[in-house]
């Protein structure tokens, strides 16, 4: 035991408490004085058998297993979220589409709407109607502006900067 106790670095003490024995023990079983019990011999064996092994080799291939459990963990999540930001980004280009083309569509009524105004102006139900257009003309607008298409571009290019990033990390995780 006092063998082990100094390759380890350890006071009687600090061995005591590892055996979960009291000091006196411990100096009794090093003296001689005293049979070392079963469990205590057990543990005494481990330590021994794992110093006379390569301990580094040992804890450098759990660190590295470990560190790879941990770097494919990340990698997964990693893709996940690549997937997740493709999806939005997608769901986000068709909106803009959509808004893209309802906000040409509606240029398109509201230049039709001016012409027909100055075309009639004696028409006066024709008028009223152009003008109830025109309302949802600016309603339209509002929704599907330049504003909201230039929001949808933003959140695209940031959605494609996150993945960007996490290719990047996940190839530098690969190295």
């Amino acid at each position: 035991m006092k063998n082990i106790r100094e390759k380890l670095g350890l006071t009687q003490d600090q061995m005591s408490g590892l055996l979960g024995i009291n000091r006196s023990s411990a100096a009794m079983y090093e003296n001689g004085s005293r049979s070392i019990a079963t469990k205590n011999l057990l543990l005494l064996s481990v330590i021994e058998i794992f110093l006379n092994n390569d301990v580094h080799e040992i804890i450098h291939s759990e660190i590295n297993t470990k560190t790879e459990h941990a770097k494919s963990a990340i990698i997964t999540k990693l893709n996940k979220q690549i997937d997740r930001a493709a999806y939005a980004c997608l769901k986000l280009k068709r909106k803009l589409q959509l808004l893209q083309d309802t906000n040409l569509k509606t240029k398109n009524l509201w230049s039709v709407l001016v012409h027909l105004k100055l075309k009639m102006p004696e028409n006066l139900p024709l008028l009223a109607y152009l003008e109830i257009l025109e309302i949802d003309c600016l309603e339209k607008t509002a929704k599907c502006g330049l504003d909201k298409q230039a929001e949808i571009s933003l959140k695209i290019k940031t959605l494609k900067f996150e993945q960007a990033a996490a290719k990047s990390m996940i190839e530098e995780l690969k190295a």
